[in-house]
């Protein structure tokens, strides 16, 4: 009895979309940016996303290759945006004090979400893409 197919490619592939999707409304209309080096990281983001998107889509190789690129660059990413916003809330409460304790609980749930948003699926679909099963899918030697 042939076993079933692998969906998660497809899984993967879909949410990776859905993700690109967010990921350029949010970057692009909600948080718009003067700085040359966020603006380099709103246009990162969401081209990681579908660089891992396009890749496992396509279930090639030369896909599989894209796709963990896309989701390491993702993963180093959101450590990045991990880390500017713990010294923008480290900042603040150095500078306004009692006022600026309150940025410090709101830098730990915005890093709470960027862990959730930006690096969670990524770091999954990463897993899958590096064991047999996701090399067997990409129909890559394992």
């Amino acid at each position: 009895m042939p076993s079933p197919p692998d969906v998660r490619p497809l899984v993967y592939g879909v949410l990776d979309v859905a993700l690109f999707a967010v990921y350029a409304y949010v970057f692009a209309a909600v948080i718009p940016s003067s700085s040359a080096w966020v603006t380099g990281i709103q246009i990162a983001v969401p081209a990681a996303a579908l660089a891992a998107a396009v890749g496992t889509l396509s279930r090639r190789p030369a896909g599989r290759r894209a796709a963990v690129i896309g989701c390491a660059a993702l993963l180093g990413l959101a450590a990045v945006l991990l880390v500017c916003v713990a010294a923008s809330g480290a900042f603040l409460a150095g500078v306004y004090g009692a006022y600026g304790r309150a940025s410090v609980v709101l830098s730990v749930l915005v890093s709470a979400l960027i862990v959730q948003f930006v690096a969670l699926v990524p770091a999954l679909q990463l897993k899958y893409l590096l064991t047999r099963a996701g090399r067997a899918a990409f129909a890559t030697a394992p």
